[in-house]
């Protein structure tokens, strides 16, 4: 008995010792607003089944620079164009590193993945050699032999995969723009052609006070200035800085050829007779912005 009194008594002062320890160490580290972290789980029930719309909504209450804490990790969040070239541009030598999960450490792919080195004189041989070697234009043109046997691009692939889905899930939801999309007259066969491939991460990486993400409107970049190679921070699909994406080349190719063929060949019709405007556009989050329900539509014969 006398312990159990013992321990209720001492359970609300640990409790409140820890609470002034955060709060004090909060305040003298200086770090940007952001929700007040729990103890050991931090900020993670701040998050749901979708990170990017929980983080889009705290942006809105804490600004575009807010800090997050997930177990004794802290983590700093950029909503802002402005912000994020700061980090991705004028600093970017000091916010390149990763950190490295336990699970890659035990296989050792920290010392040889270029995804987890350091950016160091390794990581900067590793990656000219992907740029120049791997994923340049005219090496897919020499080695189309190859990959048709194996497909070396794993990442690439399940990237430019869940963009062209989305892109086809947007179209069919909205027939007027896959009509204007065959329709040179409505708008120039270039432009279009080039405003899907700026669709690519559309509606992870823009926010809201630019334009809304949740509008598939893809003239928008018709006569627009935005550069999707990572110079303008409104739209970086590639990422940028030194961290961005090597396989631009191959993403930029990609798209284009299959979306322009599957939009020029065919017509859709979605199964079991349903309505586009009835489809089911939800999201899951994972290695990219997924659909929570895959696509399914039938292509017919475009006359």
């Amino acid at each position: 008995m006398d312990y159990f009194s013992t321990l209720s008594f001492l359970f609300p002062i640990l409790l409140a010792l820890a609470y002034t320890t955060i709060v004090s160490g909060r305040r003298k580290s200086q770090l940007p607003p952001g929700p007040f972290p729990l103890p050991i789980i931090g900020n993670l029930l701040h998050l749901s089944d979708n990170p990017h719309q929980s983080l889009a909504t705290l942006a809105k209450r804490y600004g575009p620079l807010m800090s997050l804490r997930f177990g004794t990790r802290t983590s700093i969040v950029v909503s802002s164009p402005d912000i994020a070239k700061d980090f991705f541009q004028t600093h970017d030598h000091l916010f390149s590193g990763r950190p490295v999960p336990d699970s890659v450490r035990v296989v050792d792919h920290d010392n040889y993945s270029l995804v987890w080195l350091p950016t160091g004189n390794q990581w900067q041989r590793l990656r000219r050699i992907s740029k120049e070697y791997l994923f340049s234009v005219r090496r897919l043109d020499a080695s189309e032999h190859i990959r048709q046997q194996k497909e070396l691009f794993i990442a690439g692939i399940d990237t430019t995969s869940s963009t062209i889905e989305w892109a086809m899930v947007e179209l069919i939801h909205n027939p007027h723009i896959l009509e204007a999309a065959r329709n040179p007259r409505l708008l120039g066969a270039k432009k279009m052609h080039k405003s899907f491939v700026m669709y690519g991460q559309w509606g992870v990486t823009q926010k809201f006070d630019i334009y809304d993400p949740d509008k598939f409107i893809p003239e928008r970049f018709l006569e627009g200035k935005i550069d999707y190679k990572g110079q303008s921070f409104e739209l970086i699909p590639f990422g940028a800085g030194r961290r961005s994406c090597p396989g631009i080349n191959i993403a930029h190719r990609m798209l284009h050829i299959i979306l322009g063929s599957l939009i020029r060949e065919f017509d859709w019709k979605l199964e079991e007779n349903l309505r586009a405007q009835d489809m089911n556009m939800e999201e899951k989050f994972g290695l990219t912005l997924q659909r929570k329900l895959p696509l399914m539509a039938i292509p017919l014969r475009f006359k």
